[in-house]
């Protein structure tokens, strides 16, 4: 609505209503894949009716718990390889190079990136990533709504399938949610306050009925008539507003109007065709697999029970007596004949290990379908005397699988989370003073996760198989080794693996150092010649005078034996 300040309160919930409406029916589509993926991989994922609630979950469609231990595997490995709690998995740099070598920026840098870490740490962004994730690897996308925290700076508040709606830009960025939900009569009250809620609510509040539910949504889109001058949080680039759904004539209006600076919610997709709102999933590629798997282990548990248990024929004579065909039991009958024996009806139920086998590789099949070989990619190994060097070719082969996704998380998820945090911490002025080098430049984000360092790093292996060629050439062409530039490898190893630039020297420091041994060694050098001139004209020196001792003997001999 291009003129929504000045349309009646009556308008304005009908054109929120109608865009909500809207949206339910852009999302139809997603909302029976997301059902199955609930029904036949996690019961408790998902809210697909206003008022549903986990306690009417079950397990009934479930035989076979393969693909939850797989997508347990793949939230942990997410977890731990994209936002571990335990190491740095950001680095927070300038543009330019320059300002990147000066020790006040990189300082400053250091500062910012400890505080936005203790920051993640202090509030229950952990716990919502992993949540986050979970949501993500099931329907294909996660909405976490991260609001201002009055002691923890941002609280997280996760949404599961089915309790909103999203929609995008022109450029494919996710840029409005709708949310419904329920509240509790004093749940209301105490959200927006006496005056705010509607009439029906404060009737039942004051006659104590303070635990029926009522219907609420909550839009938080962009805001596009405004005054940009405007201060006040009804001008900010995003719209919120509360309204109730329940309704008659006295719940026309808005409830709570407000805004954001900027979008407050984290919407990660795992994989979006061009123009599509919502992603496909591991869960949902794997859902034939899955279903098909249920299926089979149903039909074996059938088999194996017809197997063990299988049902009897008897003769017809013994309709009215007292048998019992549980182990041990002794039953009294009449029948003398053999034929006429009690004895099963079903004598084979086909082929069990054909079906056994099968659900083998379809579990097998839904652990690819979760990435269980590149998190376990030790422990599923065929072979236990595999070289490093196989170990990481099969672990480069599985990232360039899984890059896409490590990317589009960066761009969808990650980037945004800290430039919002980085924003909190700005507005409440808890940042050290930015040096001058850096005043107004923009900043730049590096992840250095384990799974950042895996696509860095990809290339590893290609650099150590050319140095290997590089060296066993060496042994007949010595030359080749002219063609390296030792300390342009070392700079690319060092980025590569994320490794911390404080423990690495400079190429001007390391051209002072091997300055300083040249001369030591050309000192060296030189003073051996010397000690070796000296020796050798000792040794002249010492042979000149034995010669001239030699020469001063004859010369004495000789007159006495000329003599004689």
């Amino acid at each position: 609505m291009s003129k929504f300040s000045q349309a009646t309160p009556r308008e304005r919930k009908e054109y929120l209503v109608r865009r909500l409406d809207e949206l339910k029916r852009l999302r139809s589509p997603w909302l029976d894949r997301w059902r199955e993926v609930s029904d036949f991989i996690y019961p408790y994922g998902g809210r697909f009716e206003i008022n549903d609630k986990f306690e009417t979950r079950n397990y009934d469609k479930i035989f076979d718990n393969e693909a939850g231990r797989s997508l347990d595997t793949l939230v942990s490995g997410l977890a731990s390889g994209a936002t571990s709690p335990v190491r740095q998995w950001f680095k927070v740099t300038v543009p330019d190079l320059d300002a990147q070598l000066d020790i006040g920026t990189a300082q400053w840098c250091s500062e910012v990136e400890h505080m936005l870490m203790r920051a993640f740490q202090q509030s229950n962004t952990y716990n919502s990533l992993h949540t986050l994730y979970r949501e993500l690897c099931l329907f294909g996308v996660g909405v976490d709504l991260v609001m201002e925290d009055e002691n923890d700076i941002l609280h997280h508040h996760v949404l599961t399938a089915g309790e909103y709606c999203l929609q995008v830009n022109s450029d494919g960025i996710v840029d409005t949610l709708y949310r419904t939900f329920q509240l509790t009569v004093s749940q209301a009250v105490n959200i927006f306050g006496w005056d705010n809620v509607p009439k029906v609510i404060r009737d039942m509040y004051v006659v104590g009925d303070l635990d029926r539910y009522f219907d609420f949504c909550h839009a938080i889109e962009p805001r596009h008539d405004r005054d940009e001058n405007s201060p006040s949080n009804k001008n900010m680039p995003w719209a919120s507003y509360y309204f109730m759904l329940n309704g008659d004539a006295s719940n026309d209006a808005i409830i709570s109007e407000s805004g954001f600076k900027m979008f407050p919610a984290l919407c990660p997709r795992w994989d979006v065709l061009a123009g599509d709102v919502y992603g496909m999933s591991p869960a949902i590629r794997a859902l034939p697999n899955v279903k098909q798997l249920q299926q089979e282990c149903e039909c074996k548990s059938w088999a194996l029970e017809l197997l063990v248990n299988p049902p009897v024929q008897a003769p017809s004579t013994l309709r009215q007596e007292p048998l019992s065909l549980t182990p041990g039991a002794v039953s009294f009958t009449g029948i003398t004949d053999t034929g006429q024996a009690i004895k099963p009806i079903i004598t084979t139920t086909g082929d069990i290990n054909a079906i056994t086998q099968d659900i083998m590789q379809l579990k097998q099949d839904i652990k690819s379908d979760f990435y269980v070989d590149l998190f376990l990619l030790i422990q599923q190994a065929t072979s236990d005397r595999m070289t490093a060097t196989e170990v990481a070719a099969l672990k480069e082969e599985k990232m360039l699988v899984l890059g896409p996704v490590i990317e589009r998380l960066q761009h969808e998820l990650l980037s945004p989370l800290v430039q919002m945090t980085y924003n909190k911490l700005k507005e409440r002025k808890l940042l050290p003073e930015a040096p001058q080098s850096i005043k107004g430049r923009s900043l730049e984000l590096e992840f250095q996760s384990m799974l950042a360092q895996s696509q860095r790093a990809v290339d590893i292996n290609a650099i150590d198989r050319m140095m290997s060629s590089v060296q066993a050439m060496a042994t007949v062409a010595p030359e080749i080794l002219d063609r390296i530039d030792v300390d342009g490898t070392f700079d690319v190893y060092r980025d590569r693996l994320a490794v911390d630039p404080k423990i690495a020297r400079s190429v001007d420091e390391a051209n002072e150092i091997r300055q300083a041994r040249n001369q030591a060694m050309a000192q060296q050098q030189q003073s051996a010649e010397v000690e070796q001139g000296a020796a050798a004209y000792n040794q002249f020196m010492q042979a000149q005078k034995a010669g001239a001792d030699a020469s001063m003997a004859t010369q004495q001999l000789s007159p006495v034996g000329g003599a004689m």
